[in-house]
């Protein structure tokens, strides 16, 4: 939970929202409280909204009378949160790209678990424009700029296109490069800049890279020569220089002539060999023979590629705990997450355990998986399909798990084993200390204690804890460290959740209070 943190405001917001207030942690954390009641919390949104508007952006779920008042707040910063409310449906959240005020606007844009409606898209590039027009981008920023939002949403290269600004389209020719038809017509645009560009980047895009290409250059611009086609004779020292990262690298190379090929498929480093594994256009043959390499590194790498068949995965020996055998690999599609969920292969599983578009039925099935991490991530990914000691021993074997999305779904589920967990009281691991603070019946005493630990985490959920003396969480909420937490606890009791709504707020100098309910 952010919300009770009370970041400062960023200059950005002060400079846009110049009567915006600064963050109050009591107020963060009631709006977080599941348990204030509606009436306070609509009172929460109308009176101090600004002050707790971190609370209202993460509170889940955010009820629909809430939804509505924030949807038609006077306060652009109260529309904001709840364009960053991932609880609220995307339908309501998606309106705000309309919203008078461009910050949020702006802000909904920015929200990645959100498709942008085509009418957004137009937006963005005037917004790029407006930049630049101010002087606030160079003519090489701007591109870059609008480059690197086509990537994140193609459709945007279909505007860049048909742009009237010269630079606009002149973004869209890297795209080009890729496309056939899109390249057609940026090859006969009406300026001779954009013509231009275009024609450059299928010229560069086609020249066989030389050694003075390479020479000198490091890093990600290496790795783009290494994968481009290359003259003869740089493909020639590249191999006989023998370099493990860029003969590595160039395994990726598409267009690497058969004689390279076959070097690369047979080279004496386990290393290269385990990378060529992953070797997009790897035919069966090679995929095979692969399978049967000396290193148990090389044999448990290609046991991920696709052009293996359930058959022939089943003859290779892999080790499942050696390097490289949990390497990047694209989104599957939904077939191919069910085919991994029933292969032979556990690393395969361990895969579809870990996405969360696994039908429960599947994730279920994966529970008692005789290989122990996909149990593991199978507890930690879908904790709603498994017994909850599964759910704690998952738990148990990534602690640290407890302090991002999958470890806070756990520990929020309804089975969660809570009964006897303030064993783990005096644990090294301060995520594992934390779970004491869930446990029903553990001593007042014991969760003082953890008030003082020397780990934040754990001295912020011991005070959320719906354990601690009713007293005791009252008096935090006087606390500057401690006192959003408090305030998120729901054992603190409603009178004093409504005393805190009437106590006086600082009011920003030039703005007027707002207006209270009756």
């Amino acid at each position: 939970m952010h919300a009770g943190e009370a970041w400062s405001r960023s200059s950005h917001m002060k400079r846009h929202w110049p009567a915006l207030p600064e963050p109050d942690a009591v107020l963060e954390g009631l709006a977080v409280n599941p348990a204030l009641p509606g009436p306070l919390l609509l009172r929460l949104i109308a009176e101090h909204s600004g002050a707790a508007a971190d609370g209202l952006a993460e509170r889940e779920p955010l009820p629909a009378t809430a939804v509505t008042a924030m949807a038609g707040h006077p306060d652009p910063w109260v529309r904001a949160a709840l364009a960053g409310n991932r609880s609220v449906a995307a339908e309501i959240r998606l309106r705000l790209h309309d919203d008078p005020d461009p910050l949020v606007r702006q802000w909904i844009q920015n929200v990645r678990d959100l498709p942008r409606p085509e009418s957004a898209l137009s937006r963005i590039l005037e917004r790029y424009l407006s930049w630049s027009e101010r002087g606030m981008l160079t003519d090489p920023e701007l591109i870059g700029e609008l480059m690197e939002e086509a990537t994140r949403d193609r459709r945007l290269v279909a505007l860049l296109t048909r742009h009237p600004d010269d630079r606009f389209r002149t973004a869209a020719c890297v795209f080009g490069s890729v496309d056939p038809d899109l390249r057609e017509i940026l090859l006969r645009d009406r300026s001779a800049t954009v013509r231009s560009r275009m024609a450059a980047i299928l010229t560069e895009r086609a020249r066989p890279s030389t050694a003075a290409d390479l020479d000198g250059i490091r890093g990600m611009r290496r790795g783009s020569v290494l994968t481009a086609p290359l003259s003869p004779e740089l493909l020639a020292r590249v191999l006989a220089e023998g370099d493990e990262d860029d003969l590595a690298v160039l395994t990726y190379n598409d267009h690497l002539p058969p004689e390279a090929v076959a070097a690369l498929l047979a080279h004496p480093l386990p290393a290269v060999r385990r990378a060529f594994a992953g070797r997009r256009q790897l035919t069966a043959a090679q995929a095979v023979r692969l399978g049967a390499d000396p290193d148990p590194s090389v044999r448990t790498a290609v046991s991920l590629h696709p052009v293996l068949t359930e058959e022939q995965l089943s003859a290779i020996d892999i080790d499942p705990g050696s390097a490289g055998s949990d390497r990047h690999y694209p989104k599957p599609s939904r077939e191919v997450l069910a085919r991994w969920a029933t292969s032979v292969n556990p690393l395969l599983r361990r895969r579809a355990a870990e996405d969360s578009r696994l039908p429960a039925a599947l994730a279920a099935g994966l529970a008692g998986d005789t290989d122990r991490e996909v149990r593991m991530r199978v507890g930690r990914f879908h904790p709603a399909v498994v017994p909850p000691a599964l759910m704690l021993e998952s738990y148990l074997d990534r602690p640290h798990a407890g302090r991002c999305g999958c470890g806070i779904r756990m520990l929020r589920h309804a089975d969660f084993p809570v009964a006897g967990l303030a064993r783990f009281a005096t644990h090294d691991s301060p995520a594992v200390r934390l779970l004491a603070t869930y446990d029903p019946q553990a001593d007042p005493a014991l969760l003082e204690d953890l008030l003082t630990d020397p780990d934040q985490e754990v001295r912020r959920a011991a005070a959320r804890s719906r354990h601690l003396p009713v007293a005791r969480i009252v008096a935090l909420l006087d606390e500057p460290e401690l006192r959003g937490f408090a305030a998120a606890n729901p054992a603190l009791p409603v009178t004093e959740m409504a005393r805190r709504l009437e106590l006086p707020r600082l009011v920003p100098r030039g703005a007027s209070a707002p207006p209270r309910h009756p």
